[in-house]
């Protein structure tokens, strides 16, 4: 059995966070359309890990995450543009 490449695992670890958070994102996104109330303070510690877990990685590895990163933020930067206009 050969080893995984360096900056397999932490790879890893962030691209299952990305996908968590892009989840909750389409999540929020659908309740806020639907006119409801979201709470997303929780998931300031998620974001802050996915801030600090692409620092574990090789330089080459952690630029082939660039575009997912930059997907999550246009997810963000979507919910929260329709945030201020949700009815209470």
């Amino acid at each position: 059995m050969s080893n995984p490449p360096d900056g397999a695992e932490p790879l890893e670890q962030v691209l299952s966070l990305l996908e968590y958070l892009a989840n909750e994102l389409a999540i929020a996104r659908r309740l806020v359309d639907q006119g409801r109330r979201i709470e997303l303070s929780g998931l300031e510690d998620q974001v802050g890990l996915l801030c600090a877990k692409p620092l574990d990685l090789p330089p080459a590895i952690g630029r082939t995450v660039r575009p997912v990163l930059r997907a999550l933020r246009d997810q963000v930067d979507a919910v929260a543009a329709i945030l201020p206009t949700a009815s209470p």
